[in-house]
């Protein structure tokens, strides 16, 4: 199956300084009703893990919202965002991570977004 691409009427990249690299061990894991939680590799790629935040109107927000609906629930990877290190770059095969979309208004048709995104290497 073939990669989603980012919407057009989204903005790219991230707001200017705001993308980032985070740290994570790249193992998941799983409690158990009883004994010890198992723990395991995430995956056997090389991945890793960036936040990024970017500033919408309420349309680019709605569009972004199906965007990640359709590509969560299909864990479909999706192509076109910029790297957040490199903004000349576009990521290939990201995914949204399971934390969601965290929104916040600022004022008349403004919106911060803030989401997660797992990028293999």
């Amino acid at each position: 199956m073939a990669n989603a691409t980012w919407p057009a009427s989204l903005p790219a990249a991230p707001v200017a300084g705001t993308g980032r690299e985070v740290e994570h061990s790249g193992v998941q894991e799983d409690k158990m009703e009883v004994g010890p939680p198992i723990v395991r590799r995430r995956t056997t790629l090389d991945v890793y893990l960036i936040q990024v935040q970017l500033r919408l109107t309420g349309a680019q927000l709605a569009t972004l919202r199906d965007f990640y609906r359709t590509t969560l629930k299909k864990v479909l990877p999706f192509d076109g965002f910029a790297d957040p290190e490199d903004v000349s770059q576009t990521l290939v095969g990201a995914t949204f991570t399971e934390k969601g979309i965290k929104s916040q208004a600022r004022g008349a048709d403004r919106y911060d977004l803030s989401f997660e995104l797992w990028v293999t290497e």
